[in-house]
Formats: C-alpha cells, structure tokens, sequence
C-alpha cells in the first residue's frame, strides 16, 4: 500500500507530525546500521534532510525524487514508497 492509501495527504507531511528527529531511526534485521547511523546523524540538522529531497510533498503517485553524493558527485535517484 501507498502512504496517500492509509493517511490523507492532507493531514501528514513527507516529514511526519513531529518533523525530522535522530530519534526517528529504527534499526531492523537488514544488516544495515550504517546507512541507520548515517541518517541519523544527517538529522541532527533536520534542513540537511529536508535539502536532499527534491520533491517535498506527499504525492498520489508516490515517486519521490532525493539527491545524492556517490563519491562526493550529486545523483538524483528516484524512490517509490
């Protein structure tokens, strides 16, 4: 399912009812803290989040588009929810 199919767009932001917070990570079973850590510390300064995004708003069809560094180049990667 779609975010926009179980919350009103209307009602919730791309950045949730509290905004951006290092608290908000939560680590899985994927084996992947790295990228955890990381995102975590990148939201410390929630504007640094907030500037990788260049879709900034929820959206129907749920394609988002971020900007990157590989290897310290800007990548615009696309991502589906």
């Amino acid at each position: 399912m779609r975010i926009s199919d179980v919350y009103n767009a209307k009602d919730h932001s791309l950045w949730g009812k509290d905004q951006i917070s290092p608290k908000d990570v939560k680590q899985g079973y994927l084996g992947d803290c790295w990228l955890h850590a990381a995102a975590s510390a990148i939201a410390s300064d929630p504007q640094r989040v907030k500037d990788m995004f260049l879709t900034h708003h929820l959206n129907s069809a749920g394609v988002y588009a971020m900007k990157l560094y590989v290897l310290g180049v800007p990548v615009t990667v696309t991502v589906d929810e």
